[in-house]
């Protein structure tokens, strides 16, 4: 039997402020699951456009990333990634820094960050996890899905690191 002294915790988890995107519930979900959260700002700018256009939209994603890390739990990276690539940058970023878990909101970061479901987790820069909300803040119930593989050991450290009242594991055999 695994019990939750058993399993290796998600240290550190990262969670995109991305321009014209919700992040709350991926935020409530990384509160849950990580003893560090760190919030980075990102901000696309059409090809077209020059980056210098995206001034106005870091200012704004700058005052959010200071009122979203609130405690010692949350803090952010100060320069916020302002590009035509934003997925690229944001994989640079990450590379330097490997977190353990990368927390994005499914589907709209994704879509700002200029890159498919499909893409995002063939090629990850870290371990992510897809958050669709709404998450509850206070989770009573969670199911882990394994059956086995690479992923296995993830889904089983991400669903025992809830402080859930009923956690289950539905093992799938394919």
């Amino acid at each position: 039997m695994i019990t939750k002294e058993h399993i290796d915790y998600i240290r550190t988890a990262w969670v995109p402020i991305v321009h014209g995107c919700d992040c709350a519930d991926a935020l409530t979900a990384a509160r849950h699951i990580a003893a560090d959260i760190v919030l980075v700002g990102v901000v696309y700018v059409p090809p077209q456009q020059p980056l210098s256009a995206g001034a106005y939209e870091a200012r704004q994603v700058r005052r959010r990333l200071r009122t979203l890390s609130e405690g010692p739990q949350i803090r952010y990276k100060s320069q916020v990634q302002v590009s035509h690539e934003p997925w690229l940058e944001l994989q640079k970023v990450i590379a330097a820094d490997e977190p353990d878990l990368l927390l994005l909101e499914w589907p709209c970061q994704l879509e700002a960050l200029c890159v498919s479901t499909a893409e995002s987790l063939a090629h990850p820069p870290c371990d992510i996890a897809l958050v669709r909300g709404p998450l509850p803040a206070d989770i009573q119930q969670v199911l882990i899905p394994v059956r086995g593989g690479p992923h296995a050991e993830l889904s089983l450290r991400v669903g025992l690191s809830f402080d859930a009242a009923n956690i289950t594991a539905l093992h799938l055999k394919s």
